[in-house]
């Protein structure tokens, strides 16, 4: 059974099944969530034609070890709730899930913790081979996008076999008047068997989930072709319940079609979707307009590199934070560590990436807050931004995870990274970018300092 390669398709009677989804609240729990930061009010929208300045307010909050003290320490108006989502799908309660129980559960962990979605019996396609890896391959305000596979597969991978390969969409999240919260959440069809309909998906990590204003939603990969001057787009629309595939031409400059293009993940901003390779570039599609209008963005300059190294995934990442697309890297030189950050602006020559700020780490593990952590003066690996607040960075180190407000080059949150998923603690590199999804939760949807299960159910 082929791992890795590609996805293919089950039969076109599928029928997607709807049944709701709720989010039930445990108000009597003694937990809060995390401290909010001070923001300054929020400026206009940079849109493509009218690019606006938003510079980046600076944050006050001091170290605070545990929740409580957190609370009491800042209390300022909350910005919109948000988590650390790990990308695994616990599967370690699904054996002993009893009937009618929910299909996923979320516990929502205030940053630094991390939040994991455990997986029922009655979640994965065959409730007797159960997928030990389910894999969350993209989220989006209001949606989470899960692939499940059929043991001995896993979903960490895409297949060549049509059992192996099953989307479920999580969307709709809404409160009732009791209380509880509901949302939907459907399975997306497979992709038609039949020979030379739309190509298997390839990748986990070159998927991206487009929200439309009407409320469906697009699902997206681009398969890049080395050493051709044409792409594949395939894509998924949920208002048509359709597969579709699109031959396009190639966005990398001619001199590069010979290099392979290596997904590392993707953003969504708006309705287009930043498809990246760490090492060298981005290539971007805006899903409501031209298919053929893609278009290739470098590296910030001298960051491309001439091949993938060891550690590029534990000190790089592209990532949204406060609507704009993020470029930030960790850089050793000369024996100086520092972290640095570009943003991704509109301009008279179209869209070029602006220096945000460079920090010294030396500044940081000079800092009271840092002395505090007992952290050892190390580089960390890279793990999130904040995607409301650009200058508050989160990395992980020796087993703790621990966010740095950047304008202030001191430690705000700080906590353990212990965590156990499918039988396997977490290394620090297992918060790198590509394991982590910094997820704003539903609008409206949390009630305070109270205790949010999830439940999913397809």
């Amino acid at each position: 059974m082929a791992q890795g390669g590609d996805a293919a398709a089950a039969p076109t009677s599928f029928s997607p099944r709807l049944r709701p989804l709720h989010l039930l609240i445990h108000p009597n729990r003694n937990w809060t969530l995390a401290p909010p930061l001070m923001m300054e009010p929020t400026t206009p929208t940079r849109t493509k034609s009218s690019p606006a300045q938003r510079p980046s307010p600076p944050l006050s909050l001091p170290l605070a070890r545990s929740l409580p003290e957190a609370s009491q320490a800042h209390q300022a108006p909350m910005a919109t709730p948000w988590v650390l989502l790990y990308r695994a799908v616990s599967t370690e309660l699904a054996a002993g899930a009893a009937a009618g129980a929910p299909d996923f559960t979320l516990p929502v962990a205030p940053p630094p913790g991390v939040a994991i979605l455990a997986a029922g019996r009655s979640a994965h396609p065959d409730p007797n081979l159960l997928d030990g890896c389910p894999w969350i391959i993209a989220a989006a305000p209001d949606c989470l996008l899960a692939h499940f596979a059929v043991a001995p597969s896993i979903g960490l991978f895409f297949s060549d076999n049509p059992r192996d390969t099953h989307l479920v969409m999580a969307r709709h999240f809404r409160r009732t008047a009791d209380g509880q919260i509901t949302a939907s959440a459907e399975r997306v069809p497979d992709r038609p068997v039949r020979p030379g309909l739309v190509p298997q998906l390839s990748s986990i990590f070159s998927v991206g989930l487009v929200p439309n204003a009407d409320g469906s939603f697009t699902i997206a990969e681009l398969q890049v072709h080395r050493g051709s001057d044409r792409a594949t787009l395939i894509s998924f629309h949920s208002g048509y319940h359709e597969w579709y595939d699109e031959n396009v031409e190639s966005p990398l400059p001619a001199e590069d079609r010979d290099r392979k293009w290596a997904p590392h993940g993707s953003v969504v901003l708006e309705s287009t979707v930043w498809w990246f390779d760490l090492s060298w570039g981005i290539i971007s599609c805006d899903m409501e307009g031209d298919y053929d209008a893609l278009l290739f963005h470098r590296l910030p300059p001298n960051r491309a590199l001439p091949a993938a190294t060891p550690r590029m995934l534990d000190h790089r990442c592209i990532t949204m934070s406060q609507g704009d697309l993020r470029y930030v890297e960790i850089t050793c030189e000369a024996g100086a560590v520092a972290v640095h950050m570009w943003t991704m602006v509109f301009g008279q020559g179209g869209w070029e990436w602006e220096k945000t700020y460079s920090v010294s780490f030396e500044e940081i593990w000079n800092d009271d807050s840092y002395r505090a952590t007992e952290l050892p003066r190390r580089v960390p690996v890279l793990a999130a931004v904040c995607p409301s607040e650009p200058n508050l960075v989160y990395f992980t180190l020796k087993q703790r995870i621990f966010g740095v407000n950047m304008h202030g080059r001191r430690v705000v949150h700080e906590g353990p990274y212990n965590l156990v998923v499918n039988k396997g603690t977490l290394a620090p590199e297992a918060a790198a970018g590509r394991f982590l999804l910094p997820w704003h939760l539903p609008p409206g949807d949390t009630p305070g300092a109270a205790d949010i299960l999830i439940y999913i159910s397809t």
